[in-house]
């Protein structure tokens, strides 16, 4: 496991997040344009996040295996990344 990498993605993201009360925290997702389908997102730097949100957003760092399975319950299957 030393590469850090599962195929061609980084396993440790920086995620997007929102807080909705004091200590709880919400992943932020997007939607294809195409299709309207919700995906989840993850950033390889935390620069990458900042080109897209700007530099305030929060994030968290996440392990890909997780952040898949924290997306599931909500029907999402995608992660897009950068």
């Amino acid at each position: 496991m030393g590469s850090g990498q599962i195929g061609t993605q980084p396993e440790i993201l920086h995620i997007p997040v929102s807080a909705c009360s004091e200590g709880i925290l919400t992943i932020r997702t997007g939607r294809l344009q195409s299709s309207g389908e919700r995906v989840g997102l993850g950033f390889t730097s935390r620069a990458s996040l900042a080109a897209v949100f700007g530099p305030k957003q929060a994030s968290i760092l996440l392990h890909l295996q997780p952040l898949h399975k924290m997306l599931a319950p909500r029907g999402i299957t995608q992660v897009r990344v950068d």
